[in-house]
This record gives C-alpha cells, structure tokens and sequence, in this order.
C-alpha cells in the first residue's frame, strides 16, 4: 500500500512565509512519453498548494501554545484526555486543534486524518502520474492501461512513502465522460483507488476515493476545485472506518479577499465521541480581522469531558481571546456549528458503505459558498 509521509513539495511564496521549503513539481517530466513538458498534473501541484497554505496562516493562531482558552470553555480546554485524539488514546482540546492544523501532521501509521493532509495524498499521486504516465498531445495521460515506474526521484518529488524505488504500478486511464472532469485513472496499491482530473477555464477540478476490501467498509473520499485565475479554493474530505472513525471536512477560501471558512468533524463511527467546529477568519499575514470560532464536543462515559460547547473572538496575531461567548468579530461573523448537526449525521450514514464513497464522472460539490457549506448534505 502506498503511503504519503514525507513534507509535501511547496511552491509560492506563501509558503515561504510560514517556514517551508519550496521545491516544483512542474519544472520536468520524468515519464514516459511526457517528454520536458509541464502538464496540467504538473500545475495543478503548485497552483492549488499555495491556496491550502493561505489557509494554514489562520490555522496557526488556533495551534499557538500562547491561546489563552475560551471563558466559555474554561479548564476543560487544556483537560488532559479530555477528547478522542487523531492517533491513539485521548488528548487536550488544545492538542487536538493542534493536531488539526499542523499541515506535516501525520498519525504514527504514516496517514493523514485532516483535510489538508488528505488533499496533500491527492495531489501526491497525481503529480506521481503527470511525471510517469505517457501523455496525450494535450499534457493529459493517454487513454488505456499502461504501467508506470516509480523511480528514486519521482518518489523524493511528489511526497510518496510506503514504495521501493523502480516500483511498477499498473494504471488504467479513461475518460469518464460528464463534463467536469477528462481523465479517471484507477490502480490498485493494497486498496482501490480512483483520481478524477479536469479543467474548464481557469478551473482545476480533482477528486479521488479510495475503499478497502470487500470486507472493510473503511474509505476515503476528496473533492478539490480551483480557480486559478480568482485563487477561489475549495475542498472536502470524508473518511470513515466501521468500528473506528468518522471525519467529514470542508475547507473555503475566497481568493479576492483571503477570506475563509473551515467545518470539520472528527468522531467515533457511531458519532457518539466527537469534536466538531466552525472557524471563520481572513488568511493574510497581517490582518486584524479577528476569527471567529464556533467549538463543540462530546466527552467519554469512562473518562474525560462530559458534552460541552463554547465560542469566541481571536486575535490572529497573538492567538489571544478578544472577545468570548460571541460570534460577532470585528470583521467576521461566524456561524455556529449546532447548525450543522444534522448535516454531519446524514454524511455519515449516508458514506458508510465502500461504494458509497467510489466517486464517477458526476461527482460534485453539493455546497458553494460559505453559507450553504454548513447545511448541505454531501
């Protein structure tokens, strides 16, 4: 099974700003039939990476160790085993958000739970198969199976661990008609994994599912789109596992004015341990615009916190509380994340099965704005 752990390949200078090197996975074409040419896999890598690093900067000020905690919340904020972590066993609410939005965090099995890390396995693989696979005229690889070699170098670029150099991985190319994407490419690396790729203007649309076997309902679902002309960037994840865990993102970043608003839930597949949250808050570096968070949690019978809610103002340059118990910002409004249970609760009974998850030439966003993201059921 393929596995994606090392630090993901940045380009931009965004992603300079927040301490992170900076290699593209555009400059060659290693594959072949791909020749020296840049492909739209190739692209894709840079372009939309800056975007999920834009929205990492308003993600930091939640994992600053300095966040004084929510009133509203009191001591149950730095509780220790107050809730179910990402890995194993029980942690702060505090480590969890840090957990959540630290881009490099990885689960000791080498995985990525968060939405930003599922999208990082997403782009990995498709940057593996722009390098690889023999192409079209039109940069997009050739209709048909083929198989590609994942050498040393391929591996280093595009962030793949869990592979020996020289492996052959067999691909089937296809179009998979509609119009939203052109190209599905299916392969088989210890699970079932399906990537989705289009464009349409200045618009890049990914998507990619991954199930177990027959006898595991675990998988995983992403859908991406950018605008590259706007910088307007959305993303969601859903992953569930029958007696493990259940975790349904949703990511939106205004390009014109950095503007953002992040829903995730993490739990239990039965949904009865969870921490759920809606931030809303502007991604630059030096913006007063203070985000505005919505929190809300579900503890343990054996242990750690009772079922708990709280919402606050922070200063995204301190990481301190302005204002607690509100969700009238300075800027930002935000919204609170009781609205979204229910939601989250038909998303969960409705991706628990493996096909549910497999994605087709159809698969779209059911949300896309701000607004609805919080109600409409994937």
């Amino acid at each position: 099974m393929l596995t994606y752990k090392k630090d993901f390949i940045l380009t931009g200078l965004l992603a300079a700003a927040i301490g992170l090197s900076l290699t593209s996975c555009s400059s060659s074409s290693t594959g072949g039939g791909g020749g020296g040419n840049t492909s739209p896999f190739s692209s894709t890598i840079g372009q939309s990476t800056e975007k999920l690093n834009n929205a990492l900067k308003a993600a930091d000020l939640i994992k600053d160790s300095s966040v004084a905690p929510l009133t509203a919340i009191g001591s149950n904020w730095t509780q220790a085993s107050g809730v179910l972590s990402f890995d194993s066993g029980n942690v702060s609410l505090q480590e969890w958000f840090g957990d959540f939005f630290n881009f490099e965090y990885e689960r000791s099995n080498g995985s990525r739970p968060t939405p930003f890390g599922k999208f990082r396995d997403l782009t990995s693989v498709l940057c593996a198969v722009g390098e690889t696979a023999a192409k079209d005229t039109d940069g997009l690889p050739t209709i048909g199976s083929q198989t590609v070699t994942l050498t040393a170098a391929v591996i280093d670029l595009c962030d793949i661990g869990g592979v020996s150099a020289d492996t052959p991985v067999q691909i089937t190319v296809s179009n998979p008609g509609g119009s939203i994407y052109q190209r599905q490419i299916d392969m088989n690396v210890g699970n079932t994994n399906r990537f989705l790729f289009g464009t349409s203007g200045s618009v890049i649309r990914l998507a990619f599912s991954e199930v177990g076997s027959p006898a595991d309902t675990s998988g995983n679902r992403v859908i991406a789109k950018l605008d590259q002309s706007s910088g307007d960037f959305m993303v969601e994840t859903i992953s569930q596992s029958n007696g493990g865990e259940y975790i349904l993102s949703r990511v939106i970043i205004n390009g014109s004015n950095g503007h953002a608003r992040v829903l995730s839930h993490f739990g239990t597949d039965t949904n009865t341990h969870f921490v759920r949250f809606v931030a809303t808050g502007t991604i630059t570096d030096t913006t007063t615009d203070q985000v505005a968070l919505s929190l809300a949690w579900s503890g343990y019978s054996g242990g750690g916190l009772a079922n708990g809610s709280g919402e606050a103002c922070i200063n995204p340059q301190t990481g301190g509380i302005v204002t607690d118990n509100t969700l009238a910002c300075n800027v930002h409004t935000g919204a609170n994340v009781s609205g979204s249970a229910g939601m989250i609760e038909t998303a969960r009974t409705t991706f628990s099965t493996d096909a549910s998850v497999e994605i087709d030439g159809s698969t779209d966003f059911s949300f896309a704005n701000t607004t609805d993201m919080l109600t409409a059921a994937p």
